[in-house]
């Protein structure tokens, strides 16, 4: 008799105190995963962005270096940012080609640069723009040009006219996502050297 009143005193769930647990669990679930595309879609971003900006170090590391490219030595190392619509190319090369200073391509041609495996390589879906503060602005492509050893780097334009230090004393490019992210990339004028910034350093 009294295990009966006992089952008969045990309570269990309420519907509403089971539709508030499966509520809860949806929300933290909603939460989870929105943070997981969050995280997804910054380290693509990061990743894009360092793309960009390997490229242009490699090229200065393979100045430093005098690494050979197709059997090559060469007495500059290049690499050159292009953008349009939304894509950007990159392309690493060693500048062996016919005419010094200038990203010599076409089909088989012998004379043309020495382009690195791999390149040229594209990126889409972000925004690549000039961010000096003086608001210079450059059309891409531009291309920078490290000498063997000393580093020394020449940048040209989009018509190959040499960017002289005396107009600006770095370059700095901004790539977003056109949405909340951003880095901006900055190249300093005769030394070459790289950096990385969260925000505008200019």
């Amino acid at each position: 008799m009294l295990y009966n009143q006992n089952m008969i005193n045990k309570k269990g769930f309420t519907l509403i105190e089971v539709l508030l647990v499966i509520l809860l669990i949806g929300m933290f679930s909603m939460i989870a995963i929105s943070s997981t595309v969050g995280s997804s879609g910054t380290f693509e971003f990061l990743s894009n962005f360092k793309s960009v900006m390997t490229t242009v170090k490699t090229a200065r590391s393979y100045s430093v270096n005098n690494v050979q490219t197709a059997g090559l030595s060469a007495d500059r190392y290049g690499a050159q940012i292009d953008y349009a619509s939304d894509v950007i190319t990159l392309t690493l090369f060693a500048d062996t080609g016919a005419t010094p200073l200038v990203l010599d391509t076409g089909a088989n041609d012998p004379t043309d640069d020495a382009i690195v495996v791999g390149y040229p390589k594209t990126i889409t879906g972000y925004t690549l723009e000039h961010a000096n503060v003086d608001d210079s602005i450059y059309s891409f492509p531009l291309t920078f040009f490290y000498e063997t050893i000393s580093t020394d780097v020449t940048i040209t334009d989009h018509l190959g006219n040499i960017i002289e230090v005396y107009d600006d004393r770095f370059i700095t490019l901004k790539f977003t996502d056109n949405k909340d992210l951003e880095r901006h990339l900055l190249i300093m004028q005769v030394s070459g050297l790289v950096e990385e910034y969260a925000n505008n350093p200019t």
